[in-house]
């Protein structure tokens, strides 16, 4: 498990940046944003329809249950390559996020974080 993430989502690009705090977060959407008007003159039309946004991670996919492969051979290059990837099987379910968070989002106001 990792630590509280936000995400900036990029609607140009379709891009992401991750933050740790949400007061980063509105700071990395702010800079997105006033780069958007000094590049293009404005806000892009392009935004309208799909503007900056920062998203809360609650969970995501975490690997378990990891078996060594009993058919890997390291020196088969030809089916599935010496790649160490190949070595091992696994299953992934998803996570919380944090160990400190509750799928509980608190609402919080413009300003504050």
């Amino acid at each position: 498990m990792s630590e509280t993430m936000y995400l900036v989502y990029d609607p140009l690009d379709g891009d992401h940046q991750e933050c740790k705090t949400l007061k980063e977060a509105q700071e990395k959407a702010k800079e997105l944003i006033e780069s958007y008007i000094e590049c293009c003159d404005g806000w892009p039309q392009e935004m309208e329809s799909d503007g900056v946004k920062i998203y809360l991670l609650l969970e995501q996919s975490e690997k378990y249950d990891v078996k060594k492969r009993e058919d890997y051979d390291p020196d088969d290059w030809i089916n599935i390559g010496a790649d160490p990837e190949w070595s091992e099987m696994c299953s992934y379910q998803m996570e919380p996020v944090s160990k400190n968070r509750t799928t509980d989002v608190k609402t919080v106001k413009r300003g504050e974080g």
